[in-house]
């Protein structure tokens, strides 16, 4: 039987409830032990279910929607330090599961986590947005958006 990492940002139901059918087409199909990896208040959903919900760090939901509503814009320090304590607590969690796969639904740090643990990896693709917007995974590569010098400012600010 082959163990499953699900890593998914708990502070966001969407996010959690597409990981946790995934996760449970794969237990309830293939037979895996599927455990769910992340913090937040929806994690209640997989753990009400039955499953194994293990906490990994998680930046909170409030920090997500400022940073969304900012274009992502943020401190590089910050950023940097977060980053870091994301990939630590995703290494320590990675050896201490041993999965076979990791799956990963906005967890920011896991291609990264899984890459250095040399674990296979699938990210759940971004669904489309409104009407006429493309979804991340169809724009071109390469492309970015304008910036201004307010968000260069911006930028340089903590992100809360």
């Amino acid at each position: 039987m082959s163990t499953v990492a699900m890593f998914t940002d708990g502070g966001f139901l969407a996010h959690v409830t597409r990981s946790f059918e995934v996760g449970s087409a794969l237990q309830r199909h293939f037979g895996h032990r599927v455990v769910f990896c992340g913090d937040g208040p929806y994690m209640h959903i997989p753990r009400n279910a039955g499953f194994e919900v293990r906490p990994v760090y998680t930046v909170d939901r409030d920090i997500t929607m400022k940073l969304a509503k900012r274009a992502g814009l943020c401190s590089l320090s910050w950023w940097r330090n977060e980053c870091q304590r994301s990939v630590d607590s995703d290494l320590a969690l990675l050896a201490d599961l041993q999965p076979d796969l990791v799956v990963g639904d906005m967890h920011w740090s896991l291609c990264t986590s899984a890459r250095v643990a040399q674990i296979p990896t699938w990210r759940s693709p971004t669904p489309p947005g409104p009407a006429g917007t493309p979804s991340r995974s169809s724009r071109r590569r390469g492309t970015s958006p304008p910036s201004s010098s307010a968000s260069a400012s911006r930028a340089r600010s903590s992100p809360s």
